[in-house]
């Protein structure tokens, strides 16, 4: 089974909310090992190796090239099923700024499993709906394309 894939977005439950979700053939572990790390999404369309981040307890800053410093906090873990972050999608905001919150599952399945994206909180970022709805409109198109290079960098550096 070479791929087969959800890789469209659910219809939201809610405006401000997003799911999207993509099949693995891959063990939880594996997956697991790349989506716990904060900020792995952050990249040209390739997930970096090594990325550049620092981090403080739960919070880590992420340092990318071109696209500027994110603050990521890692809210809570459960190996290897999921893991929920909260962060800023606009460099250099301050940790007391509003931000989106970023849940990561992982779902076993017959030959793989399902790594689902939810990402909300979108009309907290800004009292105009415009502005929130693109930045909606961005992460939709953005979490299809981190899915994609979520599934390609996991199947690449299968051990």
């Amino acid at each position: 089974m070479s791929g087969m894939s959800t890789d469209q977005p659910h219809p939201p439950d809610q405006p401000d909310r997003l799911e999207q979700e993509i099949y693995v053939t891959a063990g939880a572990e594996e997956v697991w090992a790349l989506v716990s790390r904060p900020g792995w999404w952050v990249n040209e369309g390739e997930v970096d190796d090594h990325p550049v981040v620092s981090a403080d307890g739960d919070l880590t800053t992420l340092a990318h090239p071109t696209w500027g410093q994110f603050l990521i906090e890692t809210v809570e873990t459960r190996r290897p099923e999921q893991v929920v972050f909260r962060w800023s999608p606009a460099p250099g905001v301050e940790a007391s700024a509003p931000r989106t919150t970023v849940e990561l599952t992982i779902e076993p399945r017959v030959g793989g499993v399902v790594l689902r994206v939810v990402e909300s909180g979108f009309a907290g970022l800004s009292d105009d709906e415009t502005v929130w709805r693109r930045s909606l409109e961005d992460q939709t198109q953005g979490w299809a394309n981190e899915l994609k290079a979520a599934r390609a960098f996991v199947t690449s550096h299968r051990g």
